[in-house]
């Protein structure tokens, strides 16, 4: 059993500078798909995809280029995450009331 889900302490020591455009202190959000097979990071600006269906070397893939997909700005907009059967992501903006928007993958 690895230990992501584990209830073991996972350290993370690799890091990576992200191949995306922003004007901003960025990312604010990411996930990964539950089949670890699709990436999207998020900033104050937009949302990046990279298809790792080939390789789950996270951090290599990283360094290309993602594809912007799909994304209302929020107000605070700091999150993103893909719904529970990988058609789709979710992004909520901080505050009171923020609508959830659900993006259905293509």
């Amino acid at each position: 059993m690895s230990a992501w889900g584990a209830g073991s302490r996972v350290s993370v020591t690799s890091s990576a500078q992200l191949n995306i455009d922003s004007t901003q202190n960025d990312p604010v959000g990411g996930d990964i798909s539950l089949d670890g097979n699709a990436i999207l990071i998020k900033t104050h600006e937009a949302i990046y995809y990279w298809d790792a269906s080939r390789s789950h070397d996270y951090i290599a893939l990283l360094q290309q280029p993602g594809d912007k997909v799909p994304y209302i700005h929020e107000h605070q907009g700091e999150s993103v995450c893909w719904d529970a059967t990988d058609s789709g992501y979710y992004t909520l903006g901080e505050g009171k009331n923020e609508p959830l928007y659900h993006y259905v993958r293509v």
